[in-house]
């Protein structure tokens, strides 16, 4: 019966973010906010931690945190630290990506991936519209398996902020002590680069071929 709640938890928050960056790709945004459930959930998994010094065992293990926050969004909406990182692999004799790649890298960093939405561009740019929305997903599958499925890592509860690098939110927000959770959370930068790959060598032939015939 559990596993079967968060079963359904996971798809509703895969959904989500699975709409949340479609609507992203036509350059809608979203303006997130708590609600009062979140909220409560939020405080509920902090006192438990407080009581009991582990994330384990928690009220609510699957929110929107636990699982998109910490797994599917490593450097904004689309897990988007993956396309700077596999620029930096395939692409740098294209100008046009490495030059809003070095941009975008520091802000990327912290979650803030407005310089490639626009700069790049991400929006409306049919070459990026798999992997922006296949990235995260993937993302939330690997978290959900983590935590749910297999219990190899502690449920990710604890509000670390949005800013803080996405790698490391798997660590903190787990209490930071389990090192696996690390791994777990530079796991998912890797797995979404090698998702970005191939769409950034098809963005870099395209430009090649424009410059060209420019």
């Amino acid at each position: 019966m559990y596993r079967r709640f968060c079963l359904a938890g996971s798809l509703g928050f895969m959904k989500k973010d699975l709409l949340f960056c479609f609507a992203l790709f036509q350059g809608i945004k979203h303006v997130s906010d708590k609600t009062k459930i979140q909220n409560k959930q939020a405080v509920a998994n902090l006192q438990y931690f407080g009581q009991t010094g582990t994330t384990v065992g928690c009220p609510f293990p699957i929110t929107w945190q636990s699982i998109n926050d910490a797994f599917a969004a490593p450097g904004g909406s689309g897990a988007t630290l993956g396309l700077i990182i596999a620029i930096f692999l395939v692409a740098r004799k294209d100008k046009t990506q490495m030059s809003i790649a070095k941009l975008a890298f520091a802000p990327s960093l912290f979650n803030v991936n407005e310089p490639l939405l626009l700069g790049l561009p991400i929006v409306m740019n049919p070459v990026y519209a798999i992997p922006f929305i296949a990235a995260p997903v993937t993302g939330n599958i690997i978290g959900y398996l983590c935590t749910v499925v297999f219990k190899i890592i502690p449920p990710v509860t604890l509000d670390v902020g949005w800013t803080t690098p996405g790698f490391l939110i798997p660590f903190l927000g787990s209490g930071g002590r389990s090192v696996l959770s690390l791994l777990i959370g530079i796991l998912c930068v890797v797995v979404s680069t090698l998702i970005y790959l191939p769409f950034v060598h098809a963005a870099a032939q395209i430009n090649k071929k424009t410059n060209a015939e420019a």
